[in-house]
């Protein structure tokens, strides 16, 4: 049955539209008039980390097809293909792309699954490593989140990253550094209007400020 959907792993929304990242594609679901399609579909099944909505400031929906980013533009339902470029040691079927993310600047960033942090250069349609995260190309990024005070949050599996773009900082702190938190989720960052900062993770959730 083509409108029965067997898993569900992401989502993203527009006034109208809901878009659902799901196991055998991302489906449009109209509000209004209660009726789905598919904006792609593929034949071998998303993983959660795999398939990760974002719509950006530029009308883009962006996913991973086949281990590669992807945006749908939807003003004029176009996908554009682009690519990264990284040393991939693992093999094909390796999940790479994990989490996407727009900065306050209207920059995109691919967190990746084992191989860190990457920025997307819109010229070359690429996703490239950026000079003052070289420290995490060997990371799984869970998480990004920007703080009231401009800094950058970036959670891997085991730590939580403050990137100060004023100083070129990167500070790091961890569990057995005295960090209560042993692990974090995925797209557990969560910056409050207020500047609270919530990092959720194992085994708990924590909450503090700058």
């Amino acid at each position: 049955d083509d409108s029965r959907l067997t898993a569900l792993y992401s989502l993203a929304v527009t006034e109208r539209l809901l878009y659902l990242g799901t196991s055998q594609g991302v489906v449009a679901y109209d509000k209004k008039t209660s009726k789905a399609s598919f904006v792609y579909r593929q034949s071998a099944q998303f993983s959660a980390t795999t398939n990760d909505l974002l719509i950006d400031s530029k009308f883009r929906l962006w996913f991973a097809i086949n281990n590669f980013p992807v945006s749908y533009s939807l003003e004029t339902a176009e996908l554009t293909y682009y690519t990264y470029n990284i040393n991939h040691f693992q093999s094909e079927s390796s999940v790479i792309s994990n989490i996407f993310y727009e900065d306050k600047e209207g920059r995109i960033w691919l967190g990746t699954n084992g191989y860190g942090l990457l920025l997307l250069n819109e010229r070359t349609k690429s996703f490239n490593y950026e000079e003052n995260f070289l420290q995490l190309r060997d990371k799984s990024i869970m998480a990004i989140a920007e703080t009231k005070q401009n800094n950058m949050l970036i959670t891997t599996i085991q730590a939580l990253y403050i990137f100060n773009p004023l100083e070129k900082s990167l500070s790091k702190q961890e569990y057995r550094n005295g960090f209560p938190l042993k692990a974090m989720v995925k797209r557990g960052l969560y910056v409050s209007q207020a500047g609270d900062i919530y990092v959720g993770g194992i085994p708990t959730m924590v909450v503090y400020q700058e």
